[in-house]
């Protein structure tokens, strides 16, 4: 309705001509599935492939708004089926939109493996997690390369068998998986910017403690989602680590506030950073806290629609299921399983959205908060959840927004409420992520501190406390050619922030 509106608008501002009015019509038949409406307006025109006053050409209007019998009518005519709009031809908005339609555009000849910009049918149909059209393409020839240089290693654990499998991408792109007999004890991740380290694999412990006391530093960052340029920048900046990656922050504690898989290109090189800093703060004395957040539990769930292209691809060229790649067993998956979802540090509780109304209701403490998260972990994803929704729920610890006014129509948590809370917990404060704010900001008289801030196209921020006081740190991005490529692609196959997909149920985002 509203889209209609604005073409009228545009089409009285343009002087209402009898083209832009055909034009009109021909949408609003496509939009209403007025069928022989639209074979009227369109036998009116001279040029069926010109695009529409809206940008789009017929067919690949029809087919984005799903009109199988329209496009079955257009086939018929003089109509290209490699004409694109918006970048896109008719088989990629197939492939995103109606695949249904794919096989008929490429009984036609549609080109598979075109690419527009890069991208490709098949790509989209990964990206949108179209396993249909995936098969339509692949049983076509649709091909697609890796893309995005290093990646991995991925270990996973065949205990039945008694294998290990590695799974790389070099350099060269080129895909790599080696099968062991014996596990090893040390690995050397590659990262973007020609930069390596060595991570020495450990013993898995859970996260047994989530209360602890308050240190003399603590450096606290979120929502970092793959982006490893912003991550080691931020770090290296307020003296977390030294320029080979290495831990120099004492006895200080480093505090992560989940997100840091998803979108991004570099997932899997900023979690051994933190897997490896976690082994090296422990020595000197200090600690890395890990809070799990809503996108973590998504890749735990196997729901993988925010990951970034690059990581669908290699599920798709390696055969295994991106899933696996973060199962309880495989090394990554089996060690964000052991984390908490809400810790407690000094007079500071630590969590990725804030506790709501709902959770403080159930009266729990946090390590049984954690407890009972820990065990609905290995829930998959549209199976009934156990116990209470610490999990998927959204007014979980995960997924709230009542901190922040007026956010995702969640409404704003009262002062008395979460004073209420505070005293629950015997806090000062909360110190949250998820909901992005323009810069690190308080609110309730200092109670709530935001620091989900865009490390895209902002700043890599971060929160300094020490005692009882606490510093906005802010790190200015460079203009480098490592930053651009450490920022992903972004273009429309890239999920937006706070958007509405969801499964049935799920909170969006």
């Amino acid at each position: 309705m509203i889209r209609t509106v604005l073409l009228v608008i545009l089409i009285l501002m343009a002087g209402l001509s009898g083209y832009s009015q055909n034009h009109l019509s021909i949408i609003q038949a496509i939009e209403s599935g007025n069928l022989e409406s639209f074979k009227q307006e369109v036998g009116l025109l001279d040029d069926l492939n010109e695009p529409l006053v809206n940008g789009y050409t017929i067919l690949n209007y029809s087919i984005i708004r799903e009109r199988r019998d329209f496009v079955d009518y257009l086939l018929t005519k003089d109509i290209d089926i490699e004409k694109e709009s918006g970048n896109q031809t008719p088989l990629m908005y197939s492939a995103g939109y109606q695949s249904g339609i794919l096989e008929i555009l490429i009984s036609k000849g549609a080109d598979v493996n075109r690419e527009i910009d890069g991208i490709t049918a098949l790509e989209i149909a990964l990206q949108e997690d179209n396993q249909p059209a995936v098969d339509i393409l692949t049983s076509n020839s649709a091909t697609i390369e890796m893309r995005g240089g290093v990646d991995g290693p991925y270990i996973l654990y065949d205990t039945t068998l008694r294998i290990t499998t590695i799974v790389t991408v070099n350099e060269q792109n080129k895909l790599l998986v080696d099968t062991l007999r014996i596990a090893p004890t040390e690995i050397v991740v590659k990262a973007p910017f020609d930069e390596s380290f060595k991570v020495r694999l450990k013993r898995l412990k859970m996260e047994r403690k989530s209360v602890f006391k308050n240190p003399e530093k603590i450096f606290a960052i979120s929502d970092i989602e793959g982006n490893y340029y912003d991550f080691v920048t931020s770090l290296k900046n307020n003296g977390i680590i030294d320029e080979n990656l290495t831990w120099k922050f004492g006895e200080g504690h480093l505090v992560l506030l989940g997100d840091f898989v998803d979108r991004g290109e570099y997932v899997t090189q900023v979690l051994w950073l933190i897997y490896k800093l976690e082994q090296e703060a422990k020595k000197a004395g200090g600690k890395v806290h890990y809070t799990l957040g809503n996108h973590e539990i998504m890749i735990l769930s196997d729901y993988f629609h925010y990951a970034h292209i690059r990581y669908k691809i290699l599920g798709f060229n390696s055969g295994i299921d991106l899933y696996d790649f973060f199962s309880d067993q495989s090394e990554l998956g089996a060690w964000l399983r052991t984390k908490n979802i809400v810790e407690k540090i000094g007079d500071n509780v630590f969590v990725h959205a804030g506790i709501s109304d709902s959770v403080y209701q159930l009266n729990l403490s946090i390590p049984k908060m954690n407890r009972i998260a820990r065990q609905n972990l290995a829930v998959p994803l549209y199976e009934p959840i156990r116990g209470t929704d610490l999990i998927y729920g959204s007014y979980s610890p995960l997924w709230y927004r009542g901190y922040i006014s007026g956010n995702a129509g969640y409404k704003k948590i009262s002062q008395e409420s979460l004073d209420k809370i505070l005293g629950y917990y015997d806090a000062k404060r909360f110190i949250i992520g998820h909901s992005i704010v323009e810069d690190i900001s308080t609110d309730y008289d200092g109670k709530v501190i935001r620091i989900d801030v865009n490390h895209y196209t902002n700043i890599a921020s971060g929160i300094f406390i020490e005692g009882d006081s606490y510093e906005i740190r802010k790190t200015n991005r460079k203009s480098t050619a490592g930053d651009r490529q450490c920022s992903g692609n972004r273009r429309q196959l890239q999920p937006p922030r706070l958007d509405s997909f969801a499964p049935a149920g799920w909170p969006a985002q």
